[in-house]
């Protein structure tokens, strides 16, 4: 496995800003930015993201969901870093009076780890989270510029310079062509392969829908913007730009187009966007098709239903089989009543959030940053019975590893091993690990309690690692077998769990008695779970990380304690360096990233080459391991 820039990070949705209060449901995953109340008409709200809901301090952008709820009047909400300066001539989320009005957002972490939202007018806010960019990645985000502006008659009709300024309505049955990359202000270079766009159809002659899609190919079956006659319809797409830099934008009504540019991908940063793909139509009827022929004329969902859709691997839809998440746009067709879609991995209960609100009849899209789950597929939760549409427009590879920290010797493996297989060394030692070319897949067992914000704990703990690593963590269901070490049983669908992460005490998980607050690590136990790469041996199963949850007073503490011992499952052992998260004890305040040291060996442990791998196991005696307990007190 080669270094690469680290890629966009998806996260199972979480809330993590709601203004609203009354009702036991307006409630954030770690109670910050809640009950908050209103903000005034012409005010901004600053709010935290990083550090929370599996955001880290480093992360450098988020993908949110912002809605504006029972506005006083028309406007429009604004999303850009705290400490830019004054909001930019840009829309996010276009409203109207009284209603409810959600859009996708790709937003630059500012000052502080804070976004800012400006509104128009007073409104209620709520923000969920989807994902992020860590530092250094090769998806970057930017203040948002106006790209696009198509009205005239306002002097605050304009674009960031100058260009596709005025350029009046588009026709029906039209594509307008506009050049993206390599303009002045906006900060997209030459070279970008896609770009985050928000894109609004204003006064639309009738209703319709808008294609976004690389110029050069026949729009495709898909949309990416629906709209109502004399409308404001709005929505971010993720667009592959063509080899000149344009999109180019099909409409079916005679429209005035405003689009906003917000980030981009660097050329070879590894996320990959796609012309649009439809993967689902439960309509039936003439046209009403996918791009394979599956999950087509399914049927109408039946409102409080979870549905289901295979996204990895399918013919036509361009998601290859390894991907991590994908970009989508899902359409809620003609609902029988108000309500709102929850799009999240399969795996776990529908969490508390909206991807889209929607009002009886009519259609409501929005775009989604959405984690793949069990067995390759994405869930779609629906409040009341609907029609689904949702168009693939992109998608973010296994997590590729980071490039290697600066030269550090605060790092010891585990697993040693006499074999001259072993794929490497450390001061003449010979050490085995985890096979870095298939996924570790794994359950979760929370015999011993966990709330939802700590399971986000957990999921910031495995994308480090990932990060970190390159390794490939899937999530395949919940476990309820035994925590005793000496016992541990995934029990889990299929029984394909390879390692178990659990949230126990010390009565399910007798070594925690005493100092103890987490323990980790890998036992083959035999030469079948030993597997040749390249000529090199590694681990293919048998590990745990399981946290005391009776020792925690703050989630940071259980942050540094799942950190510490996913790390000694993979295969680091402990270091006498204090800065680092491997050291024996834990320290105060508790560490919420890996150090360099930490990073050095786990960037080591998960790169070697995969291709030309046979994968066939290749030994029947049992390796020497000296397996550690890992204590951190």
């Amino acid at each position: 496995m080669s270094a690469a820039s680290p890629t966009v990070q998806s996260l199972p949705p979480s809330r993590i800003l709601e203004s609203r209060s009354g009702d036991p449901d307006f409630k954030t995953v770690d109670s910050q930015f809640q009950g908050v109340g209103r903000t005034a008409a012409g005010g901004v709200r600053q709010f935290k993201v990083t550090n929370r809901a599996g955001v880290p301090g480093n992360a450098e952008a988020v993908f949110l969901n912002v809605a504006a709820v029972s506005p006083s009047g028309p406007g429009y909400l604004t999303v850009y870093p705290c400490g830019a300066g004054s909001p930019p001539t840009a829309a996010n989320v276009n409203y109207e009076g009284g209603d409810v009005a959600a859009n996708a957002v790709f937003a630059k972490v500012g000052t502080g780890g804070m976004v800012c939202i400006f509104t128009l007018a007073q409104t209620d806010l709520v923000v969920d989270v989807n994902g992020y960019t860590p530092a250094g990645a090769g998806t970057k985000s930017i203040s948002p510029g106006r790209v696009l502006e198509s009205r005239t008659g306002n002097p605050d009709f304009t674009t960031i310079d100058g260009q596709f300024e005025g350029t009046g309505r588009i026709a029906a049955g039209t594509v307008q062509q506009l050049k993206v990359t390599d303009r002045a202000g906006t900060g997209v270079p030459a070279d970008a392969e896609a770009v985050y766009l928000n894109v609004v159809a204003v006064s639309p002659s009738g209703p319709g829908f808008l294609t976004v899609f690389p110029c050069g190919i026949a729009p495709p079956k898909a949309a990416n913007v629906n709209y109502e006659g004399n409308d404001i319809g709005a929505n971010a797409v993720f667009a592959k730009v063509d080899a000149s830099g344009m999109v180019c934008i099909f409409t079916l009504a005679q429209t005035d187009l405003v689009v906003d540019v917000t980030g981009y991908t660097e050329a070879g940063a590894g996320t990959q966007s796609v012309a649009p793909r439809r993967a689902l139509e439960s309509r039936i009827g003439p046209g009403f098709t996918t791009a394979d022929g599956k999950y087509q004329g399914i049927g109408r969902l039946t409102g409080g239903t979870t549905t289901a859709v295979k996204i990895r691997g399918r013919a036509g839809v361009s998601v290859p089989a390894d991907a991590a998440a994908v970009f989508l746009n899902v359409a809620a067709v003609a609902p029988a009543a108000p309500g709102y879609l929850t799009v999240f991995p399969c795996g776990i209960t529908p969490p508390l959030t909206a991807n889209v609100n929607y009002d009886a009849g009519g259609v409501s899209a929005n775009a989604v940053l959405a984690r793949i789950g069990t067995l390759g597929e994405v869930c779609i939760f629906t409040w009341a019975d609907v029609d689904l549409v949702i168009d693939v427009n992109g998608y973010t590879p296994p997590n590729p590893g980071v490039p290697i920290p600066p030269a550090d010797d605060d790092y010891n493996y585990l697993y040693s091993s006499p074999s001259p297989q072993a794929p490497y060394t450390l001061n003449g030692q010979g050490y085995l690990g985890w096979n870095p070319c298939a996924p570790i897949t794994y359950a979760i067992n929370a015999n011993g309690g966990a709330t939802a914000a700590q399971r986000a704990v957990l999921d910031d703990a495995i994308l480090q690692v990932e990060a970190a690593s390159g390794f490939d963590f899937q999530y395949i269901g919940d476990a309820t077998g035994s925590l005793d070490t000496n016992s541990i049983d995934a029990n889990t669908p299929n029984g394909q769990a390879k390692a178990v992460f659990g949230f126990s005490n010390a009565s399910l998980t007798p070594i925690l008695s005493g100092a103890a607050i987490g323990i980790g690590g890998a036992g083959p136990g035999s030469g079948n779970n030993v597997t040749l790469i390249n000529g090199k041996e590694y681990i293919v199963k048998g590990g745990y990380a399981i946290a005391d949850m009776d020792d925690f007073s703050t989630t940071d503490e259980l942050l540094h304690t799942f950190l510490h011992e996913i790390a000694h499952m993979v295969g680091l052992d402990h270091v006498v360096a204090q800065e680092e998260v491997m050291y024996f004890q834990l320290p105060s305040p508790p560490l919420t990233a890996f150090n360099t040291g930490d990073r050095n060996g786990l960037y080591n442990i998960g790169q070697p080459q995969c291709a030309g791998g046979s994968g066939a196991l290749t030994r029947s005696a049992t390796p020497s391991f000296t397996i550690d307990i890992a204590v951190v007190d």
